[in-house]
């Protein structure tokens, strides 16, 4: 089989090289069951992925740029003594159902310093090759994340420069309205298999979200428009 496919490589225009390909190469080919397999399933990528469009699976999501504006939120907390302090990044769950799914996330809002833990449910509006939309409602609790940057006591409390701190949930607070945009640039069989699939995406999420914020560092309440950027992985 190798000196034959050499040979054919080698000398494309010899008048033996077409009986070589059909009579020896080919046979010996399909002989191979290992060669055989990875073959067939090569082939037959691009029928598997089609019909496996709004079927379901799991995916992760990392969003690591975040950002968007605030309405209603003036003087939210105490910018004379703290700093805000955003999520390091974003971070996204997801279980999907046929073109229902259901999320867990930590999203980096619109308001400075503020992330957002929700539970969503979604509903796949699109699905094809390369491209995945993925509106979704949400319930959660904001939080505000502070760094003052020198020595302080608050609320009898004491801060240390530098320091880190996020704030404790105080139950529900937050309600959204929003979408996933996932853009697959390389989808590959899982391992060894012929029916399951990987796909990696540039992921966006965007959205509005009604927030009325009551924790240790920040009150208040308004509308937060964000957008999230990452990667993502997708099991399905």
């Amino acid at each position: 089989a190798e000196r034959s496919e050499n040979f054919i490589a080698k000398y494309p225009e010899n008048p033996d090289a077409p009986w070589i390909q059909k009579c020896i190469l080919d046979p010996l080919k399909r002989m191979d069951v290992f060669h055989s397999y990875f073959a067939e399933r090569k082939a037959a990528k691009e029928d598997v992925i089609a019909a496996k469009f709004y079927t379901g699976g799991f995916g992760l999501n990392v969003f690591l740029l975040g950002g968007g504006f605030a309405l209603g939120f003036d003087d939210y907390y105490r910018n004379d003594i703290f700093e805000p302090d955003p999520p390091p990044f974003g971070l996204e769950f997801y279980f999907q159902i046929s073109r229902f799914s259901v999320s867990l996330e930590l999203t980096e809002s619109g308001l400075d310093g503020v992330g957002t833990y929700g539970l969503g449910l979604g509903f796949v509006a699109f699905d094809s090759r390369y491209l995945k939309v993925r509106p979704y409602l949400e319930i959660g609790a904001s939080v505000m994340g502070v760094k003052p940057p020198r020595y302080c006591i608050y609320q009898g409390e004491s801060y240390y420069a530098g320091e880190s701190t996020t704030a404790d949930m105080n139950g529900v607070n937050t309600y959204t309205l929003g979408a996933n945009v996932d853009f697959k640039f390389i989808t590959a069989y899982f391992l060894f298999s012929d029916k399951k699939l990987t796909s990696f995406s540039f992921v966006g999420k965007f959205g509005i979200s009604y927030m009325d914020i009551d924790d240790d560092f920040a009150k208040g309440k308004g509308l937060d428009g964000f957008a999230n950027l990452g990667l993502g992985i997708y099991f399905w």
